[in-house]
């Protein structure tokens, strides 16, 4: 059995969602609170991207994380001046920014407290664990991001992230 490693993750929520997401510390940049109108739509590109923002002189795209995991959600209408929360994430070639509803904290657990997921739908998801009485969703952010890269490359547009 292997060794308990504690690994530190952003607790997430989304609307769609009754559990809570987590995503490994390693694969944030930043937490930005932004107004929607800021977000540059690109029309073409598919509905999870919600278009491009300008992060410190570049362009991030920007991905709805509640219609990427469940695609027939309609897209969210926010009010004047709302601000949105994105979580700026990255592999080791890429960033990107997801739309999250709430972000709870950060939390420290350890790494076989994760077990599969028993699940019929469970893209972009890797692992869950039960901690108290919550249970914890590991997000599969290099799924995320090959599925995104795979997307873009594919569509009409000529923009790779």
């Amino acid at each position: 059995m292997d060794n308990p490693t504690p690994v530190d993750y952003f607790q997430i929520q989304l609307e769609s969602s009754k559990h809570t997401l987590a995503i490994p510390l390693e694969y944030t940049l930043e937490v930005l609170k932004q107004e929607p109108e800021q977000i540059c739509p690109i029309p073409g590109v598919g509905r999870v991207l919600v278009g491009v923002l300008n992060y410190r002189g570049r362009l991030l795209w920007i991905v709805d994380l509640n219609r990427l995991l469940q695609p027939s959600l309609p897209a969210k209408k926010y009010q004047v001046h709302e601000k949105v929360t994105i979580i700026v994430i990255k592999n080791k070639q890429q960033q990107i920014g997801c739309l999250i509803s709430q972000l709870k904290g950060i939390i420290t657990l350890d790494n076989n407290l994760f077990k599969p997921i028993i699940s019929v739908r469970k893209n972009y998801l890797k692992s869950q664990a039960k901690v108290e009485s919550e249970l914890i969703i590991l997000l599969d952010i290099e799924e995320i991001f090959n599925n995104l890269h795979n997307t873009l490359s594919t569509s009409n547009s000529m923009v790779i992230i």
